[in-house]
């Protein structure tokens, strides 16, 4: 767990100041060690998900460590059970939704991927989480949300 603390500090410093490329490579090793310790790799992303919101979001640097966070955090989220994830959901969710207003596309639809990752898990236990959003968030998550289940039905 030491290894995974100093890995995430490490790459999430990285993440903020390197192109793209590198980005991307940073978040393939983040999602690959995400199912040896998903909880503790969800814990550790949050600050950079719960970052404040402000004009800097726009900014490719921050925008590029929330959506590695966002991202590594669904694919985390995916190796929990519905206990687990359930505990950690107060945690997740209230530094996830305000990023679904993002002026940054890759944010939104990752606060979505995440939105649906959950559900897959919990279930509708995620509604009370997500009652608050407006009225054409909440339907293109149920349309995301539904795209899932009929994939993970023909699967």
């Amino acid at each position: 767990e030491n290894f995974l603390e100093l890995l995430v500090a490490r790459l999430g410093e990285t993440v903020s100041q390197t192109p793209v490329a590198i980005v991307l490579h940073c978040q393939q090793i983040l999602v690959e060690l995400a199912p040896r310790s998903p909880l503790r790799t969800i814990q550790l992303l949050i600050p950079y998900v719960a970052a404040p919101v402000s004009s800097a979001d726009v900014s490719r640097h921050l925008g590029s460590s929330r959506l590695v966070a966002l991202n590594v955090i669904a694919c985390a989220v995916k190796h929990l059970d519905a206990p687990s994830l359930l505990a950690e959901l107060p945690s997740i969710i209230p530094s996830a939704l305000p990023l679904f207003g993002s002026a940054l596309v890759d944010i939104r639809k990752a606060v979505v991927f995440l939105l649906v990752a959950s559900y897959m898990v919990v279930g509708d236990a995620l509604q009370p989480y997500v009652e608050e959003l407006p009225v054409p968030q909440q339907k293109l998550l149920t349309i995301y949300i539904n795209r899932q289940i009929d994939r993970s039905n023909i699967v």
